[in-house]
């Protein structure tokens, strides 16, 4: 079982950079530290109490101009201690960090995991890398979401999934029959009604993940590409939506592709989608790294003759964060593909 984490980001924005929309998504992971009771108490009643984060380290990335022992002595923050989401105090580490280095931006979030660890996350802008942050135009468009039908059993389905991960017992994940299904008796029944409902929006949806100025149509739209069917034509139209202005979006969508990636038969599509992944590992935010990286690592397990290409455009930005991550769902991720891309 793959180790689940939810970024959660708050950054701090010079003027000199966009800010990129608000992610509050589940990402992809490793393996399980401990299960979920084993950090859950009960209070004088007997019901079990909410379950707690804990502060557990920092993760820093972008910075090449100084050290990580360095930008850590500018934060303020006590290992050990219980998560919190004081965004202000967020706001106050990544202006610190930023005015002190004279760094173009500082974003600062958090990733929470399932065994109840939590990570700050301080993504560094260096000056003359604001190419990380050049997105898409946003659209602005205003189009259906498909229909009532579809829009109430996805709303229900998203909150159990919310709710299973809050309670520290996500439902795994499967996708061998071609659209997305759970290890769950009510998650899987609403895939299987998703299954029937969704495909006649598919061309519809994918429109909307293109063309909507919503940014939350554009992310929903995106997961329900799921149950659309022909996933690969799919792919081949909404790639370009790794490069989406927000966040929510970006993680949706590759999200979506990541599952399908062995049915994507066409070359030119994977180089396509090859560069598109390569530019998002670059984003400065933890759940775009996750994404493009396991997307990767599943295009390469599916297709090993495209490693070639993958190491071209994507090699540099998969050895730093095999160096430097502390992460392990981006660095062994990266390390499995730099593996993968050896002698090529």
């Amino acid at each position: 079982m793959r180790k689940r984490a939810q970024p959660e980001e708050s950054r701090f924005h010079s003027p000199l950079l966009p800010p990129l929309a608000l992610a509050f998504s589940i990402a992809c992971g490793c393996q399980v530290a401990r299960s979920a009771s084993e950090s859950a108490t009960q209070d004088e009643t007997g019901t079990p109490a909410p379950p707690v984060w804990i502060w557990k380290d920092i993760e820093i990335n972008g910075h090449h101009s100084v050290s990580r022992d360095a930008i850590l002595a500018e934060v303020e923050l006590e290992l050990g201690t219980p998560f919190g989401t004081e965004r202000v105090a967020w706001s106050d580490i990544g202006e610190r960090v930023r005015s002190t280095f004279e760094f173009a931006d500082v974003r600062v979030g958090a990733v929470r995991y399932i065994d109840y660890n939590a990570f700050l996350t301080i993504e560094v802008i260096e000056r003359g890398d604001e190419h990380r942050v050049e997105m898409k135009p946003a659209p602005t468009g205003d189009l259906p979401l498909a229909d009532e039908d579809v829009r109430a059993v996805f709303a229900r389905m998203d909150q159990l999934r919310s709710e299973g991960f809050e309670s520290g017992k996500p439902a795994p994940e499967l996708d061998t029959e071609g659209f997305l299904d759970f290890d769950d008796a009510e998650l899987h029944a609403l895939a299987l009604e998703l299954r029937e409902l969704v495909p006649p929006h598919r061309l519809a949806l994918i429109d909307v993940v293109l063309l909507d100025a919503d940014a939350e149509k554009r992310g929903t739209a995106a997961t329900l590409l799921n149950w659309g069917g022909d996933v690969a034509d799919s792919i081949a139209r909404i790639h370009s939506a790794a490069s989406d202005p927000s966040s929510h979006v970006r993680n949706n969508a590759t999200r979506f592709m990541l599952h399908y990636m062995d049915r994507v038969e066409s070359p030119e599509v994977r180089a396509e989608l090859i560069g598109e992944l390569a530019r998002q590992l670059e984003r400065p935010s933890h759940g775009d790294r996750n994404k493009a990286c396991y997307g990767l690592l599943r295009l390469l397990e599916a297709w090993p003759d495209d490693a070639r290409l993958v190491a071209q455009e994507a090699g540099d930005a998969l050895r730093t964060i095999a160096r430097d991550s502390i992460l392990s769902n981006v660095r062994e991720p990266a390390e499995q593909i730099l593996a993968l891309t050896e002698n090529r």
